[in-house]
């Protein structure tokens, strides 16, 4: 491998180091890279992720200006390119960053705010397309019918599919360019503190109301105590939400905080049993009236 990426990015490698991953749901390979005195990060592209246009994605995001926050950009190819093959994977090459994920650390409501409106009106000048097959529609569906696969019946997804039924498609949706995964993993802060935002291999056109609440899921704790979010974020996220959906009440805003926490519920790697699943629904039936 030392040899192929020599030959792609004029890179004279000296050690290549399996890297493990702090998120789950992903296998793709990941590799620390030392090559030139400097550190880099290799980044298989997961089956999941894999679309024809992600050059052109990443060619456009390397226009993009932000003032608020940074984007962990891969680096260009000898050939111009920032998606290559590498035996038969392919992947991307980037600069290793030293840095804490979102979850990680403290930040205020408002420079969350601040970053998220940045990056939606940098994203207007650049061109993202479409995503072949992910919506947010699909998405947020995907979560009930995932957890009914292991606990058929239970009041909590009762509630959250009369949602997506009655009310989630009556939502006024403003739509842009969007990251479209700003999960924890994908936010950081690096030793200065700097926002950095990474992993763009699903950025499309969609509502801007998946990255609000993608980030903003951050402010609701999940713990053995029960689920949670102080009163003043919840209202702090309300007001900030309605600038892009016209039509959002109340109600909905914990549907939509709590739809990026499922996630953890049906991955395979959390492992639950049935009794701790219902345990953990049991107390997000019971958020809705905290």
């Amino acid at each position: 491998m030392k040899k192929l990426l020599h030959e792609i990015y004029g890179l004279n490698v000296q050690e290549i180091i399996p890297h493990s991953r702090k998120d789950s749901g992903n296998d793709n390979d990941l590799f620390k890279v030392l090559g030139d005195g400097k550190e880099y990060f290799l980044k298989e592209i997961p089956g999941h992720s894999k679309r024809g246009d992600l050059d052109l994605i990443y060619r456009e995001l390397n226009k993009c200006v932000l003032d608020k926050s940074k984007l962990v950009l891969p680096i260009k190819s000898l050939q111009g390119k920032y998606l290559v093959n590498v035996k038969d994977k392919e992947v991307m090459l980037y600069p290793y960053i030293s840095h804490k994920v979102f979850n990680e650390v403290n930040v205020d409501l408002h420079r969350t705010f601040e970053v998220l409106e940045d990056l939606f009106n940098g994203f207007k000048k650049i061109l993202i397309p479409a995503h072949p097959f992910k919506t947010y529609n699909n998405w947020f569906e995907r979560g009930p019918i995932q957890i009914r696969k292991k606990v058929d019946h239970h009041k909590f997804l009762d509630l959250f599919e009369n949602f997506i039924r009655t009310r989630f498609t009556e939502l006024n949706f403003e739509i842009g360019n969007t990251h479209f995964d700003l999960n924890p993993f994908n936010i950081w802060l690096d030793d200065e503190r700097n926002i950095l935002i990474s992993d763009f291999d699903n950025a499309q056109v969609a509502a801007y109301a998946k990255d609000i609440f993608d980030t903003c899921s951050k402010y609701v704790e999940v713990s053995s105590d029960g689920v949670r979010i102080e009163e003043s974020d919840l209202e702090k996220i309300f007001s900030f939400s309605k600038k892009y959906i016209s039509n959002i009440e109340h109600r909905d805003l914990k549907f939509l905080l709590l739809r990026p926490k499922l996630g953890n519920l049906f991955d395979p790697k959390s492992n639950y049993s049935e009794k701790e699943l219902i345990k953990k629904m049991d107390d997000l039936f019971d958020f809705f009236h905290f």
